[in-house]
């Protein structure tokens, strides 16, 4: 169920986390992710992952964000910005989650390498996870052809 609001608020917190208006605690605490439209749950469970939750800090300095990262919420923006819905699992293995970093983190590279392609090959038969929140590359050309 698309919540038109919600989105729109969505979109603005990550505008303004982007723009370095907001820290990572006002985009968690202002998050509308716990009501309504299942995308803003599943958007915030992999945002989550980049962002230090040690402490408050905007997205610059040594919080910057990669090229890489992004463009994923740049998409997730768009995604907010669209009607489409959020065809993801509401338990989406978020690849590179808690769990990985943990094992990784234990010496466990190896498993969490194979558990991270296990999840990622699950995630696949699903959708494109180059285009992320979208499923298919079709929804997000379309989306992002309002923005120009």
């Amino acid at each position: 169920m698309v919540d038109r609001e919600l989105r729109t608020r969505g979109k603005q917190l990550i505008d303004q986390f982007l723009a370095c208006a907001i820290t990572n605690d006002d985009f968690d605490d202002e998050s509308p992710c716990s009501r309504g439209d299942p995308a803003l749950a599943g958007i915030h469970r992999v945002l989550w992952l980049y962002w230090d939750d040690r402490y408050t800090h905007y997205l610059n300095g040594k919080h910057c964000l990669g090229p890489k990262t992004h463009a994923i919420l740049r998409r997730c923006v768009a995604f907010l910005d669209s009607d489409v819905e959020y065809e993801w699992p509401r338990s989406f293995p978020v690849i590179g989650g808690l769990t990985l970093i943990l094992m990784r983190v234990l010496a466990l590279r190896n498993k969490a390498k194979e558990r991270e392609r296990l999840a990622a090959a699950e995630l696949e038969k699903i959708g494109d996870l180059d285009v992320w929140p979208f499923v298919r590359q079709t929804d997000y050309q379309e989306a992002i052809s309002h923005f120009h």
